[in-house]
């Protein structure tokens, strides 16, 4: 069936316009950022065969760009899909840049959603101002171990690129406990001497796990 044979309250472009955006459902919304079917297939027929393939929306946005592999979704579709996943993690994110970063607490109710149903383990460096107000967030470590020198040397020149009188590392363990291994702490001890040497202090760095998460600062594992 083509979309064209469904009634125009029922499209949903249409079905938007007329209710909002928050009447529509899953495969509606994602036939919306697609755009168009294939010859055969619509959009909406597509969307759904995406959906399941998947194994829902919370999975779908886990797939990486090779990992979106079906009939009818090239390249430029599914690096928009991308996109507008990413958009959604990062606006729900609460990251409020011009308020002050309180404690740990406040560190991982604001930046937890960068890591929900993140399959592989990422690195972020937050770089602060003078009132511990974030600047800046880089990504500098994706899929694997981050300690290798050229990632730290990534979060001290964003660090010093914004002129950050502080700075907080936070990665995450996907599949397990917010426990540091023995390799995070060599991390942490590194990024700490490298900031004393730009006067860039460490403030905390936060491992986020499956059911909470785990503070150097709190555990008294970094000076403050």
């Amino acid at each position: 069936m083509s979309l064209k044979d469904i009634s125009i309250y029922d499209r949903p472009r249409e079905k938007a316009e007329i209710y909002g955006v928050k009447t529509l459902s899953d495969i509606e919304l994602l036939a919306i950022i697609i755009e168009t079917g294939y010859h055969g297939e619509n959009v909406l027929s597509l969307a759904a065969k995406l959906l399941e393939k998947s194994g829902g929306l919370s999975n779908l946005s886990k797939l990486n760009l090779s990992e979106l592999n079906i009939k009818g979704l090239k390249k430029a579709k599914s690096i928009r899909l991308l996109a507008a996943i990413e958009l959604g993690k990062r606006a729900s994110s609460n990251i409020e840049f011009s308020v002050p970063i309180k404690d740990s607490n406040d560190l991982f109710l604001r930046f937890k959603n960068l890591f929900i149903n993140e399959p592989k383990e990422k690195a972020y460096v937050i770089s602060l101002d003078n009132k511990k107000r974030p600047i800046k967030i880089t990504e500098i470590g994706n899929g694997g171990e981050f300690t290798c020198k050229s990632d730290l040397k990534l979060a001290i020149q964003e660090s010093i690129k914004v002129n950050a009188s502080f700075m907080i590392l936070m990665h995450n363990h996907p599949l397990g406990e917010a426990k540091p291994s023995a390799e995070d702490d060599v991390t942490t001890a590194l990024l700490e001497s490298f900031g004393r040497m730009i006067g860039t202090r460490l403030l905390d760095h936060i491992i986020f796990g499956e059911n909470g998460y785990y503070s150097y600062v709190d555990n008294r594992k970094i000076n403050c």
